[in-house]
């Protein structure tokens, strides 16, 4: 186990990352955690980093949903990383590339909760009775660590790579099924992915509701107004200036975004 003062060491550098965005400036993997709990304690030091220059959390984003890597990985549930508001966009927003500095994106799921679930024992009824919409989303992960990282828990550290993330403007109810919903990603005219609900924890639902049943029993539930990215519905796809992207999720709905 790494001392305190490590991990605020690694928090710290990459926070100086993330301040100047510059690709030229990445860190080196490994950054020597071991464990989820180290990760966890680098990103809320970096997060707390964030905050004190001015960024507001407005959700949750989770990774590592798919249920093949966690049983390789040996860690039986999602990785959590917090969404930043002045990260967000919009569906037809035309988005600065300079922002980041080594996007990668990938199609989601956004749930949008309209009011505080408490309850750690809720089921997925109640979950839903506390979600005013689902939006199709863009997830734009960005990497502090030069290559991206080697392990989960360099990610975990890195706020999960969370970089910012795109919503159509129209929400779906939430009632939808979305165990079988497909999802697809078109960069430039060309699909480049797509896949199915069921990848992400057997339904999107059921990742947001094992996150909200998880920041309940923490005693830090989810309110209205939060965001959450439920998780990826496809491989990552790097873009540039000039790439438009397209997302098309069943059911749910489409974006378009323009990087330059």
């Amino acid at each position: 186990m790494n001392p305190p003062e490590t991990i605020a060491s690694v928090a710290d550098a990459l926070l100086t990352v993330r301040l100047r965005r510059s690709p030229t400036g990445l860190l080196q993997a490994p950054l020597g955690l071991r464990s989820a709990t180290e990760g966890y304690a680098a990103q809320h030091l970096l997060v707390e980093g964030l905050r004190r220059e001015g960024a507001e959390i407005i959700g949750f984003k989770l990774g590592l949903t798919d249920l093949s890597a966690q049983t390789l990985l040996g860690h039986p549930q999602p990785l959590v990383g917090r969404l930043l508001q002045g990260a967000q966009y919009w569906s037809s927003d035309i988005i600065p590339i300079n922002a980041f500095m080594a996007p990668r994106v990938e199609p989601e799921i956004a749930f949008i909760i309209s009011r505080t679930l408490g309850d750690p024992e809720m089921d997925e009824a109640a979950l839903l009775r506390g979600v005013g919409g689902l939006v199709a989303a863009l997830e734009i992960c960005d990497s502090s660590i030069s290559g991206w990282p080697s392990n989960p828990w360099d990610a975990l550290a890195d706020n999960l790579c969370a970089g910012g993330f795109v919503m159509a403007r129209e929400p779906a109810p939430a009632t939808l099924d979305l165990a079988n919903v497909l999802a697809r990603l078109k960069l430039n005219g060309q699909l480049r992915s797509e896949g199915a609900g069921s990848q992400c924890m057997g339904s999107p639902t059921r990742a947001c509701l094992w996150l909200a049943r998880e920041l309940a029993r923490q005693g830090t539930p989810l309110r209205a107004g939060d965001i959450v990215l439920t998780g990826a519905l496809g491989p990552m796809q790097t873009v540039g200036s000039g790439d438009v992207i397209e997302v098309e999720i069943q059911g749910v709905g489409g974006l378009r975004c323009r990087f330059v």
